[in-house]
């Protein structure tokens, strides 16, 4: 059953810590970055310019000035209509960011539903982070903990990490026409 629901095989030898909300992934994921020496992926359906989205768009600055080869994916959504998208600062900082599926393109009017929702976080190749965290201040209040948005996230190690990053892949290509394997 589960190879007609995802192409990818189950890996065994896999490491999954879970991460709950904000205050444990997100410290866990900004150490990522600023460990990374190769390459950074990240797609997430909000990035927030703001907050700790602000912190996001330093580290991923930091790591591509140290020559860390950076892709960031934002879905349209995010990009096009909220008043604080870390797009223009990520640019801004010599990320290289990539619009998911802007509906005025025409080849895609048939596909303006398709959003991106994932949030993915690969770092070197060998460690990756998912699960239902954007990047948004909304879900990081570490003065007022109880009132951030809560979800789970999931730092990954070992063999699934090499199926995080196709994914990231093929929605980049598709995004951008560039391949990334």
């Amino acid at each position: 059953l589960v190879d007609r629901v995802v192409p990818r095989p189950l890996l065994a030898g896999n490491r999954v810590d879970l991460l709950v909300a904000g205050r444990e992934a997100y410290p866990a994921m900004l150490a990522a970055i600023e460990s990374a020496r190769t390459s950074v992926a990240l797609a997430s359906y909000i990035f927030d310019g703001d907050g700790i989205g602000a912190e996001f768009v330093a580290a991923l600055s930091r790591a591509r000035s140290r020559g860390v080869s950076v892709r960031v994916l934002i879905d349209d959504f995010d990009a096009r209509f909220s008043s604080s998208t870390a797009v223009s600062p990520l640019r801004q900082g010599g990320v290289q960011v990539a619009i998911f599926n802007p509906p005025l393109v025409p080849a895609r009017l048939n596909a303006v539903h398709l959003r991106n929702h994932r949030k993915i976080l690969v770092v070197d190749g060998v460690m990756g982070f998912t699960g239902g965290l954007n990047l948004d201040q909304r879900y990081w209040r570490p003065q007022h903990p109880d009132t951030a948005f809560a979800d789970l996230h999931f730092r990954l190690a070992g063999p699934a990490v090499a199926h995080l990053a196709g994914v990231f892949a093929d929605d980049w290509q598709f995004a951008t026409g560039e391949s990334t394997r």
